[in-house]
């Protein structure tokens, strides 16, 4: 009987210890997250400023091929693929930073609403913790890993479509720039 409750308190100690890990790898993994999509998004603020910084050297570039109409056509189409996918670029940055929150069937006592959030009072919130068993507080770290992969997921998807938009502004603004330098090599 003895060894059947040390078994058990080390396998709870050792699902405590998972889940705690997993709960700091995931906070970790969607801080990391969120970095990268805020640098994407200042990149994507700094080649905006220097396009419109560069606005008399791109309008010159425009005149120059406004004579020939497949060329001007490439330019009037490149100039407003990057205005749209920077726009675009930028909802999803925001989108992808502004998803913090998971759900689930299960109410958790980590991450609530408090009272003047229609949630619960302090001295609820208190007795519920001071009589949690081994058992309920495992539940909730499981509860918050469940939350934490939600948010990771989404996180995830729409970092992607982030940076995969990022990748396509950053390739028809260098198409965009290759076409303004030639304009100025031949001139």
């Amino acid at each position: 009987m003895k060894n059947f409750r040390r078994k058990h308190k080390s396998n709870y100690e050792s699902t405590n210890d998972f889940l705690k890990l997993a709960i700091s790898d995931l906070t970790g993994n969607l801080t990391l997250l969120d970095t990268k999509i805020s640098i994407i998004m200042a990149t994507v603020g700094v080649m905006l400023g220097l396009v419109v910084a560069c606005k008399s050297n791109i309008l010159k570039a425009y005149y120059f091929y406004e004579d020939v109409c497949i060329l001007k056509a490439l330019f009037l189409f490149l100039s407003a693929t990057y205005i749209v996918s920077i726009i675009i670029t930028f909802v999803y940055g925001i989108k992808c930073i502004m998803i913090r929150f998971g759900k689930s069937k299960s109410s958790s006592l980590w991450f609530f609403q408090t009272e003047d959030y229609d949630g619960i009072t302090e001295q609820n919130y208190i007795k519920r913790v001071k009589y949690m068993t081994d058992e309920s507080i495992m539940k909730n770290l499981a509860v918050e890993v469940y939350k934490l992969n939600k948010i990771n997921n989404r996180k995830m998807r729409t970092g992607k479509t982030t940076i995969i938009l990022f990748a396509i502004s950053c390739a028809v603004i260098s198409a965009l720039m290759i076409m303004v330098g030639i304009s100025y090599l031949v001139v």
